[in-house]
């Protein structure tokens, strides 16, 4: 038997991921994220840019201090003050031996003359003074070229060579703006590979693959087969501009096919890629595409009735790939195109009280909806089993006593409830003024539901412009929708959590929960 050759998963959702627009995070936000990082298996955290801000610094350094068993990266550009700040910053995690300095230069030639404006020599010169002055700090070092995937092959082998030679011990080879196929870079890959072997070293290879394109995933699972042995990653693909390769598609792709991967391991705990990709999703308040592979809400649901009857008798007609390795199940949504039996299973399987022998005019009322909508979620559908026009007003919200806000850098949201004929006043807390009204509203409910979709979709134009805020909520086994509409999107969007909430008191007084 041959043997395994482990594949290095090195994640660097906390530097190239955090630093895409609207993807900040403070620093108790990316302890949380690092823990379950480590928790899922990865090898190296790459934990910020400490170079770049005192808060990034400070980020990096609790995160070296307080997470055990990654390695956790900092990185650095080949600049002393960079390298210096990364040095410090991953001292903790260094003094156990799981320090790692990433440092990185630009090699193409449209950066070397555009950007740095340095001659070749000048650009190896630095790369050389910069693996040396991380050194003092810890051996285990990463090199980068930036813009490996525009840069002439020959000059590669020039620069990783000096950086061998200088003490780097992972060569990173990314395609930074996404520009190159898939053949491409396994052509690239091996060559450099083949050219650059240190004699005598063990060296580490990585690939870090942008997403312009579409391929990120893809060209670094090509990379893997060219000789790779570390991959750069993101959880949801987050990174700059169209993202990084995902974590979770290039580690379904090594699991769903050994016989592309043969031999190739890595110590991630599958079962939980979801829900990390959650955790990050609610810390950010952004949620995967819903027809993202593995992580998207839509990646292992069926709502063809074909489809849901060929699963129904064997999942390996359409769900070949199993969610529950990955931390999921597979689902059977309900819409238009759904039949009678997925309709009768689904109210089985979710306790929902109904007569057999009305199941024509359950099914006529259901069609009558469900030609409304995309989705048919658990309140309408027991609406549809009781022959409800509409869902009571349990809970209701003061729009114009409606105040959030944030005080000693804490989200805040007060406001006045409503409940069973009662009125109060609720302050809620959060990482941000949509997650602090959700509490407020939880706490005037009783209620509190798993928030599994978002949308904000601007119907008007101008300084009052309205929006039209969705959620997608969970309780108890339990979906609904809930809908907002307000010119102010964390006001919409607490309207809408709240009619979710409406709706799941609904479905709950109206079911058999288990």
């Amino acid at each position: 038997m041959d043997e395994k050759e482990k594949l290095i998963v090195f994640d660097t959702t906390l530097r190239d991921g955090e630093q895409a627009p609207g993807f900040w995070m403070n620093t108790d936000s990316k302890l949380k994220i690092a823990y379950a990082l480590a928790d899922l298996g990865v090898d190296v955290i790459e934990a910020g840019f400490p170079g770049s801000s005192k808060g990034d610094w400070n980020a990096v350094y609790k995160i070296a201090e307080e997470v055990k068993g990654p390695e956790i990266c900092g990185l650095a550009r080949c600049i002393e003050k960079d390298i210096v700040a990364a040095g410090t910053a991953i001292e903790p995690a260094t003094a156990r031996g799981k320090g790692r300095i990433h440092v990185f230069i630009a090699t193409s030639q449209v950066h070397r003359e555009n950007k740095l404006r340095k001659s070749k020599q000048e650009i190896i010169d630095m790369a050389v003074s910069g693996i040396e002055l991380a050194k003092s700090y810890t051996d285990n070092i990463e090199f980068s070229c930036e813009d490996f995937g525009r840069t002439e092959l020959e000059y590669t082998v020039e620069v990783v060579n000096a950086a061998i030679a200088a003490g780097a011990t992972t060569i990173n080879l990314p395609d930074t703006v996404g520009y190159r196929f898939p053949t491409e870079i396994e052509k690239m890959v091996k060559y450099v590979i083949e050219k650059t072997r240190g004699v005598g070293k063990k060296i580490i290879y990585s690939i870090h693959a942008h997403d312009d394109l579409g391929n990120a995933s893809v060209d670094t699972l090509y990379a893997v087969g060219a000789g790779v042995r570390q991959v750069e990653v993101t959880m949801n693909g987050i990174g700059e501009r169209a993202g990084n390769s995902a974590l979770e598609c290039v580690i379904a792709g090594i699991t769903e096919r050994p016989d592309f991967f043969p031999g190739i391991y890595t110590d991630i705990i599958t079962e939980k890629i979801i829900p990390v990709s959650r955790l990050l999703s609610g810390i950010t308040g952004k949620h995967p595409q819903l027809n993202n592979p593995i992580t998207g809400r839509n990646a292992f649901r069926h709502s063809s009735g074909i489809h849901q009857d060929g699963v129904n008798k064997d999942k390996n007609t359409y769900e070949w790939i199993s969610p529950e390795r990955y931390g999921g199940c597979g689902e059977m949504p309900l819409t238009a195109r759904s039949g009678q039996n997925q309709v009768k299973r689904t109210l089985d399987e979710k306790k929902i009280p109904y007569d057999p022998e009305d199941i024509g005019n359950i099914m006529a009322r259901f069609k009558d909806y469900a030609d409304g909508v995309d989705e048919v979620y658990d309140d309408v559908l027991v609406m549809a089993v009781r022959g409800d026009n509409a869902i009571p007003e349990y809970y209701r919200m003061d729009s114009d006593a409606f105040e959030p806000g944030i005080r000693n850098n804490q989200a805040y949201a007060r406001m006045t409830m409503g409940r069973d004929g009662t009125e109060e006043q609720i302050c809620g807390y959060g990482n941000g003024m949509i997650d602090a009204a959700k509490d407020a509203i939880n706490k005037s409910t009783g209620l509190s539901l798993d928030i599994m979709g978002y949308k904000s979709v601007s119907t008007t134009t101008g300084a009052n412009a309205e929006g039209i805020e969705t959620v997608i909520a969970k309780n108890n086994g339990y979906t609904v929708r809930g809908v907002g509409v307000d010119c102010d999107t964390v006001r919409g969007a607490a309207k809408a959590y709240l009619d979710a909430s409406n709706r799941m008191r609904y479905v709950l007084e109206h079911t058999s929960p288990s």
